[in-house]
């Protein structure tokens, strides 16, 4: 049996972190909460928590509403809570 390993290259996204840890790719399996930020509909940041993430944010992807369905269907709609914005 083969064991699929997802990761997420951030090479086209603006990641912000806490602390100094930057990472550049993301193991999509240890996310444990995917959090979507709408503004007006669209999906205007991402933030992926879990244990080794530590609330890593995704902002200013050139599509981000693509993006966030892509990890969402990795990760599990169980796992996704949408939070939407009222002001531009």
């Amino acid at each position: 049996a083969t064991t699929e390993i997802y990761t997420l290259s951030l090479h086209d996204a603006l990641p912000i972190c806490r602390g100094s840890a930057y990472k550049t790719e993301i193991d999509l399996r240890k996310v444990d909460k995917l959090v979507l930020n709408k503004r007006r509909s669209r999906v205007d940041s991402i933030i992926l928590k879990g244990s080794e993430l530590q609330g890593t944010r995704l902002e200013h992807y050139e599509n981000m509403d693509f993006l966030a369905e892509l990890i969402e269907r990795v990760v599990g709609q169980d796992k996704v809570r949408v939070q939407r914005w009222l002001h531009s």
